[in-house]
């Protein structure tokens, strides 16, 4: 349901858990799959909740508005894995919207928390959010991403940009987070989210001549 949040993480890994996502384009969109102390809920996608019980919240998905569950966490039987079309390249939540669509949309989401560690400082957040589209791009033109946004309004798109070139409703929206959740970590939300326009405007740009997966040569762990 949610990631740990521990005040003595990363000033980034504090952020992540708060918001419930490591991209901030996923708040405007509203695909995001934790909860989050900014919306106060795990999801803005339409979700049919079955049931709850002390152990979890049981939801249907709809085919047609999939959040992105699948990593972190995420458990699903091997008989309705192996008939999804994973190979070559196991996509987490390409994988989730096809097990959706063939009929496996009844979850489980257990109220407990998982440890995640994105990244420990603001460079490598860029360095990720460079990677992230990059690969999505190099990929997606390869036909090997089957993820559909189809439900996603093109507006939303819009207001993450318009939102982050006029810097106030990010203010807004961190100011909202730090009442619900104190912690100076909301204070990067702005800068976040400029640093995902520009490696995403960046990125969609140089795909319009190249593509090629993100240089991995010097990473370290």
């Amino acid at each position: 349901l949610a990631w740990t949040y521990d005040p003595n993480d990363s000033l980034v890994n504090r952020y992540c858990a708060l918001i419930g996502m490591n991209d901030p384009l996923s708040y405007f969109l509203g695909n995001y799959n934790r909860f989050s102390y900014l919306s106060r809920t795990f999801t803005r996608m339409k979700v049919h909740v079955v049931s709850i019980t002390p152990d979890a919240i049981i939801v249907d998905i709809d085919p047609d508005a999939v959040p992105t569950f699948g990593a972190n966490g995420f458990i699903i039987r091997r008989s309705a894995l192996e008939s999804l079309n994973w190979k070559p390249y196991y996509f987490d939540i390409d994988m989730f919207q096809q097990a959706v669509a063939a009929g496996h949309n009844r979850i489980g989401i257990i109220k407990t928390e998982v440890r995640h560690l994105f990244c420990d400082n603001i460079a490598m957040f860029r360095r990720k959010q460079a990677r992230r589209i990059r690969d999505y791009l190099y990929h997606k033109k390869n036909k090997r991403r089957t993820y559909k946004y189809s439900s996603v309004s093109p507006m939303k798109y819009l207001m993450f940009v318009l939102a982050t070139v006029t810097v106030l409703p990010l203010l807004w929206q961190s100011a909202r987070g730090n009442k619900h959740k104190p912690d100076k970590a909301w204070w990067l939300h702005p800068l976040a989210c400029w640093i995902t326009l520009w490696e995403y405007s960046r990125g969609t740009l140089v795909s319009f001549f190249r593509t090629a997966e993100y240089d991995r040569s010097e990473w370290k762990q």
